[in-house]
C-alpha cells in the first residue's frame, strides 16, 4: 500500500510542476551598463526646437 501512494505522490509531482521548462535568460537578469538618459536627450532636444518656434511667432507678433 505505501508503495502505491509513494507511486501516486510521484505522478501527482510530475504532472503539477508548471514551470519545468521555464528559465530566464541571464541577459534578462543583468544591469544595462549604458546609464544615458535618451528620454532626456530627446525630450532636450524637441523642447529647444519647440521655444526657438516660440520665439519666432512671438518676434513675428510684436
Amino acid at each position: 500500500m505505501e508503495a502505491l501512494q509513494m507511486l501516486k505522490f510521484w505522478l501527482k509531482k510530475d504532472q503539477l510542476n508548471f514551470t519545468k521548462d521555464w528559465e530566464t535568460p541571464i541577459t534578462d537578469m543583468t544591469v544595462d551598463p549604458d546609464n544615458s538618459d535618451v528620454l532626456g536627450e530627446v525630450l532636450s532636444t524637441q523642447l529647444t526646437e519647440l521655444d526657438s518656434m516660440l520665439d519666432r511667432l512671438l518676434g513675428e507678433e510684436d
